[in-house]
Order: structure tokens, then C-alpha cells, then sequence
């Protein structure tokens, strides 16, 4: 019996000895959990704390953009009332529309031989040959083309293939200079004073050639082309 005794002791013993190891396993799995938990939290609260932060950052600048327009917005405002008043207090010198502009008649100057010259009311009308004058190769190739002398003689050709006439009108005001002594006199006159010479043929003006600077059926000017 005594036997038995010691061995129940000896169980009892070994029992007891047991629970507080048991108790302690049950801490520590306790507190490592609850470490876990924190540091799970933790890592939330960081990532959160980072979104924020961006979050902030990205108002801050979409602020910064809305002042920006809203400073541009303003600046537009104001050039565009400057422009309008600006406007209407030119409204009375504003350009014609490009499309209302009346385009420059054009102005030739062309090589001719006048064929009549008359009077009528004030107003002078001259019947004109056009012709070319030409120079260089291109008075050579012409000349050997009509089987005349090439190179022509002084250098010159004159081409007059087309037999059409033209009528025009000399402008009112319309000047006339004529050469004489070769290129030493230079004269200056009116039509009037032209068609007196041009009809008794003085010093043959009526056979000798001009340059016409024509405008929309008008003869603005007259100039004699010295032939040598």
C-alpha cells in the first residue's frame, strides 16, 4: 500500500508540474497573435496614412490648376472687352471686307506701231499694231526662222505676224515722249500736241514705233522706241 501511495504522489506530482507549462504555451500563442494583430494593423494604418498623403497631394495641385484658369480666365475676359471697346470705337474707319475690295486694274506695257490717230469731242482714239521687238538669240532664231539675215543687223528684229488692230482711247492726261537727234532730245507732250505732229507725219513719228502702257482699253502713256 505504501508502494502505491508513492506512485500516486509521484503522478500527482508529475501532473501538477505539468499545467503551468501548459498555461505558459497558452500566453505566449496569445501574445504572439495579438502582435500579429498590431502589426497587421499597423501595416493598414501605413497604407492608408500613404493614401491620404497622396490624396492631399492631388488637391493641392488640382487647387493650384483652378487658380491658374481661373487667372487665365480672367486675362481673357478682360483682353477680349479691351478688344470689343476697341472695335466699336474704330467702327467707323474698319477696313473694306477683302471680298468688296476692288482689285487694281492691270497695267502692260506693249511694243506697237500706231496706225491712226483721230479727235473726236476732246477724246482721242488710236489704232494699234502689237508687235514684238526682239533682241539677241532671240532676234537671230526669228530673223533665220523668216529667212532674213541672222544675226539682224544692230541687233534687233522686229516680229509682226498677228494682223489684228486694237482701238483703245488715250487717257485724259495722257502723256507722249518723242526722241530726236537720235536719243540726245527727249520731248515730252500731250495727245493733243502728239496727234498735230502724228498727222503731218513730221520727222515720220507716224511710222516709227512705241511702247503703250495700256490699261483696261486705255492709253495711259505714249513712248518712241528709237530705232538706230
Amino acid at each position: 500500500m505504501l508502494y502505491a501511495s508513492n506512485a500516486d504522489e509521484e503522478a500527482r506530482v508529475r501532473n501538477s508540474a505539468g499545467k503551468p507549462i501548459a498555461g505558459i504555451s497558452v500566453l505566449a500563442v496569445t501574445a504572439i497573435a495579438i502582435g500579429a494583430a498590431m502589426l497587421a494593423a499597423a501595416g493598414v494604418w501605413y497604407l492608408q496614412y500613404q493614401q491620404v498623403t497622396q490624396l492631399r497631394a492631388r488637391l493641392s495641385a488640382s487647387e493650384t490648376r483652378a487658380q491658374l484658369l481661373a487667372t487665365q480666365l480672367d486675362e481673357a475676359k478682360d483682353a477680349l472687352r479691351t478688344a470689343t471697346e476697341g472695335s466699336a470705337s474704330g467702327a467707323t474707319s474698319a477696313p473694306v471686307a477683302e471680298e468688296d475690295a476692288e482689285e487694281p486694274p492691270e497695267v502692260a506695257k506693249q511694243f506697237c506701231f500706231i496706225k491712226d490717230l483721230t479727235e473726236a469731242g476732246g477724246t482721242y482714239s488710236l489704232v494699234l499694231d502689237y508687235a514684238q521687238m526682239l533682241s539677241g538669240k532671240a532676234a537671230a532664231d526669228a530673223a533665220a526662222a523668216r529667212g532674213e539675215e541672222s544675226p539682224p543687223p544692230n541687233d534687233y528684229f522686229i516680229v509682226n505676224d498677228n494682223p489684228k488692230l486694237r482701238t483703245l482711247q488715250a487717257a485724259s492726261g495722257a502723256k507722249v515722249t518723242l526722241y530726236y537727234d537720235g536719243m540726245a532730245e527727249k520731248r515730252s507732250m500731250t495727245i493733243a500736241q502728239f496727234a498735230t505732229i502724228f498727222a503731218a507725219n513730221r520727222d515720220g513719228k507716224a511710222d516709227v514705233p512705241y511702247y503703250a502702257v495700256v490699261s483696261e482699253d486705255e492709253v495711259l502713256s505714249l513712248e518712241e522706241q528709237y530705232l538706230p
